[in-house]
């Protein structure tokens, strides 16, 4: 089955955001190698005080957010969604398959209609039971 468009979008934005995580990992541990820099330290200020340990804990959280999204996703909504894809193809035969019979049963309904209202001679009397034949196999 071919990747859906939408999982290439979460993929690539899941890459992107656990780039994002490290830079600001990076960016963190040079905040707290060097407090001065960024005007803080850790005995006088909180970590929500703090611009880049806030926005890793923001970051974080989407993670796991979307880490739980992902789990939802995989575990209730793809295995039906799988299901739905693969009779799909079935669902569109059969109606192909039906929309054919009617054409046969109005095709020989139409027939059987003329060999009705024409003369009643031994030839259209075996065509017509040919055609009468056709339409209790196409009705069944």
């Amino acid at each position: 089955m071919p990747v859906d468009h939408v999982s290439q979008i979460f993929q690539s934005m899941t890459a992107e955001l656990e780039q994002v995580i490290a830079r600001y990992q990076s960016l963190f541990r040079t905040e707290e190698h060097f407090p001065s820099l960024f005007n803080k330290t850790e005995a006088f200020s909180h970590s929500y005080v703090r611009p880049l340990s806030s926005a890793l804990g923001i970051l974080k959280e989407a993670q796991t957010a979307h880490d739980n999204f992902r789990e939802l996703d995989s575990r209730y909504f793809l295995p039906p969604l799988k299901k739905v894809a693969d009779i799909l193809p079935l669902i569109s035969k059969l109606t192909a398959e039906r929309e054919q019979i009617v054409k046969d049963l109005d095709k020989s309904s139409k027939k059987c209609m003329k060999l009705e209202g024409s003369e009643r001679t031994g030839e259209n009397l075996a065509k017509l039971a040919k055609v009468l034949i056709v339409i209790q196999f196409i009705s069944s």
